[in-house]
């Protein structure tokens, strides 16, 4: 029977290195590490144990079922779902389980007002997605006027960070070009007068070849 071993030892290596060149670049960044698609075959369950134990800022799902498998496995980190949750059902099990949202348009935010309203919540943890040019989901970095609405009109949005996803983050040109659409957003932002939260885009292949960091 075929099967994979992963050394827990050269993981937390490998971790400890990220973070080492992580905070020694900014020390008030946070580490967001991806456990989707079962932990990337490796176990999500296991997997977010693991980095629970070893002080990762938040985890971050793609489907709900991911988020709850978490949830329901008392695992203290932060749970980030990346994807837009349109399904009332699901929308609401993750509010009741304090899943951080992501939010890309104002339906999803009309949807989450819906929930919290039946729920008897007044407030829901969220991150603001911005589409820089992947062209997969999110508010278009054209219209910045829209996501500072998010930011000033939706008070029951506990706005934690705002992100975009690189489409080809190998492409260095077409990176720095996203790159600098979603900085511009997150300066609008702070110009009208409000705080971003964190911000972030630099997923693996960004951070280890461009080493795209944020400062506070």
């Amino acid at each position: 029977m075929k099967k994979v071993v992963v050394s827990k030892d050269i993981l937390k290596n490998n971790l400890e290195v990220i973070k080492e060149k992580l905070y020694n670049e900014n020390k008030d960044a946070k580490l967001i590490v991806v456990v989707k698609d079962n932990g990337v075959g490796i176990d999500i369950v296991q997997l977010s144990k693991f980095l629970d134990e070893n002080s990762v800022d938040i985890l971050a799902v793609a489907v709900t079922d991911e988020a709850l498998a978490i949830k329901e496995n008392d695992i203290k980190t932060e749970v980030l779902m990346l994807s837009p949750v349109v399904e009332e059902d699901e929308l609401e099990d993750l509010i009741k389980n304090d899943v951080t949202l992501t939010v890309g348009s104002l339906y999803e935010i009309d949807l989450i007002k819906k929930i919290l309203d039946k729920l008897g919540k007044e407030k829901v943890n969220v991150h603001v997605k911005v589409d820089t040019g992947f062209a997969r989901f999110g508010f278009l970095y054209t219209n910045p006027d829209e996501i500072i609405k998010v930011y000033k009109d939706y008070d029951f949005l506990n706005i934690k960070g705002i992100y975009t996803h690189y489409s080809s983050a190998t492409d260095e040109k077409w990176t720095n070009k996203q790159f600098n659409r979603f900085c511009d957003i997150t300066n609008k932002i702070k110009e009208a007068g409000f705080e971003t939260g964190i911000r972030h885009c630099a997923a693996t292949t960004t951070f280890l070849k461009l080493v795209v960091l944020f400062k506070a």
